[in-house]
């Protein structure tokens, strides 16, 4: 059978707090290591989520170099890392005109940094894709393949056109909110003082969910609030994913999911990747002492297929890939483009994503 898998990084899997593992733990760990790494070889493997700054993307210091940053060629190169999403991100700012304007020329500068790498200074190293053919087409060739994610879609301002703007410019997700309420949607961080902006989505928030689904643009629920999050799933004519999420029965985070949430992903046909960061994916509560079951609880909700990073390989939780085939033609059915519907087999190499 053909395994589908999430690109996800979840160290604690086997890593947890705790007591030594006994010798009968320790062997079923180089099992589990041992199957990850062949898992590894056969899949194309994806970063969904992998922050940029543009100073990194020049002639004299771009990410042909072994930079300090998380991901870069040689890093993908040693670690086994077919493509990332590389994030226009733009943080929350006032909700003006002039703050609108700033936001979008920070925008167009990462848009304009991550095409400088892959057609100008490495194209012949990573090639950007815009279709989930394009990754297959792209990896086959050895090359790396970049992808465009949007974090907080802050600098579209009120101009909803600028939505099919940043699909021309490769943008294939997009988050209506990040840390801070936007002009399209609340952000999970409202939960620190109750104060709300809009309960939710805002109108041109509910408008903007029909213009992603118009261009097939991914909807990414890992920022905005809980509120925002349910009735985005609810409105949207296709799957949303969460690029960079928990379980927050795993930590009791705001911008975790917790199962309503995933629930509703789950019927919604999306998929979630589990974030690594330890205040997103570990709990300080001895009650979260054991993480695998509120993991599994995760992938059974929300149809995440498990894939955990032991000691720098990933291990699949094979269990979950049927999720992942039910989804495919009810993706279709819902308006996801053929070429960029999330989830489907790739002939010949198996695939993290699609």
């Amino acid at each position: 059978m053909t395994r589908f898998l999430s690109s996800i990084a979840v160290a604690a899997l086997v890593a947890w707090p705790g007591a030594a593992p006994s010798s009968a733990q320790v062997a079923a760990d180089a099992v589990l290591i041992q199957r990850a790494r062949a898992i590894h070889d056969r899949v194309i493997t994806l970063d969904t989520h992998a922050d940029i700054n543009p100073d990194n993307f020049t002639r004299q210091k771009n990410y042909t170099q072994r930079l300090d940053t998380q991901v870069n060629l040689p890093k993908m190169k040693e670690g086994g890392l077919d493509a990332a999403f590389f994030i226009v991100y733009v943080g929350q700012g006032p909700l003006t005109e002039e703050g609108y304007a700033n936001a979008y020329q920070q925008a167009v500068a990462k848009f304009d940094a991550i095409h400088h790498l892959t057609k100008e200074i490495a194209p012949q190293e990573i090639e950007l894709a815009l279709t989930a053919d394009d990754v297959r087409r792209i990896a086959k060739t050895g090359k790396k393949v970049a992808l465009i994610g949007v974090e907080n879609a802050y600098p579209l301002g009120t101009d909803l056109s600028r939505i099919k703007e940043f699909y021309d410019r490769g943008g294939r997700y997009m988050s209506l909110a990040h840390n801070g309420h936007s002009q399209f949607a609340d952000s999970n961080t409202g939960e620190r003082d109750g104060k709300w902006l809009h309960n939710g989505l805002s109108e041109l928030g509910r408008k903007a969910i029909a213009e992603l689904n118009r261009w097939g643009i991914m909807i990414d629920i890992s920022h905005p609030s809980k509120q925002a999050n349910l009735q985005a799933i609810a409105l949207s004519k296709a799957p949303v994913i969460a690029s960079h999420s928990a379980a927050r029965a795993l930590a009791d985070v705001s911008r975790n999911l917790d199962d309503e949430q995933l629930e509703a992903l789950r019927k919604n046909g999306g998929w979630c990747r589990p974030s690594h960061l330890p205040a997103t994916s570990r709990s300080p509560s001895p009650i979260h002492h054991n993480v695998q079951p509120p993991l599994r609880r995760c992938v059974r909700s929300s149809g995440c297929r498990l894939q955990a990073r032991v000691l720098g390989v990933a291990a699949a939780d094979a269990a979950a890939s049927t999720r992942c085939q039910r989804t495919n033609a009810p993706a279709t059915r819902r308006g996801w483009p053929r070429s960029t519907r999330p989830c489907r087999a790739i002939p010949g190499r198996q695939s993290a994503i699609s």
